[in-house]
């Protein structure tokens, strides 16, 4: 999303609730009484994404029954569900709202109750995630030919929140597989406003020498982090540009 974008999204959102709170002010004060905010914090998510629920719980706080009749979040991010039945004067409304998190980053949205009598109340939903597994290889099985002096290419990347360069990395490998792995380089920037972090990437050989056993993988160790598992395979070819006929450069 541009800035551009980004800019108009959030005008829109306060537009959107300050216009809520001059029309309540106008009309005597908010129709539901109770927390219509609600700060998931950080929280930890597993790749690829997760999807955070926080129910509601907000009195009728008029003096009629009212009827929601819709519950439009501002982003496709959010999901909410709300009653289709009348509560009651001092009944509770439950509306359960959802935030699907699929990166370390800040994200918020809000939900625009429509009521059948005309009221309106927006509610705020928000939280920060962070990938519980910083660390990512692509591809995510590494292919290796018996030995192929030459072996096979995959890139490792990181989310990382500190101002250092990442430390070295370490390996567990199956005793016929060999690892050399580049110095990290720093592939973007973060940016502190949304939360998210530096991507730093570092680009590793995988050599094998004999046949794998099935189900082999290697681990990548990082202080810091849980160990990452990447599967291998082996294959009797990898294509590489500029080899024809299985021919090397």
């Amino acid at each position: 999303m541009s800035k551009k974008s980004v800019h108009r999204l959030t005008l829109v959102l306060a537009l959107t609730i300050a216009g809520v709170l001059l029309g309540n002010l106008f009309f005597g004060g908010s129709v539901l009484q109770g927390d219509s905010s609600h700060d998931f914090g950080i929280v930890s998510i597993p790749r690829p994404s997760s999807t955070l629920e926080h129910t509601f719980r907000l009195t009728n706080n008029t003096q009629h029954a009212l009827r929601l009749t819709d519950a439009v979040p501002s982003c496709g991010c959010t999901t909410a569900n709300w009653p289709k039945e009348s509560v009651q004067p001092g009944d509770i409304f439950l509306i359960p709202v959802t935030l699907n998190m699929q990166r370390s980053q800040y994200r918020s949205s809000t939900v625009r109750l429509e009521f059948a009598s005309g009221e309106v109340e927006v509610l705020l939903i928000e939280g920060t995630g962070r990938f519980e597994q910083p660390m990512q290889c692509l591809p995510p099985t590494v292919r290796v030919v018996p030995d192929d002096e030459e072996g096979n290419v995959c890139v490792l990347s990181l989310e990382w929140f500190q101002d250092t360069t990442p430390p070295e990395l370490t390996f567990e490998t199956p005793t016929n597989i060999t690892i050399t792995a580049d110095s990290w380089l720093k592939s973007k920037k973060g940016n502190p406003n949304k939360s998210t972090p530096d991507k730093w990437t570092s680009r590793l050989r995988v050599v094998l020498k004999g046949v794998l056993e099935t189900g082999d993988a290697f681990v990548v160790n990082l202080e810091g982090a849980p160990p990452l598992h990447v599967p291998l395979q082996q294959t009797e070819f990898i294509e590489r540009p500029g080899i024809l006929n299985g021919g090397r450069k």
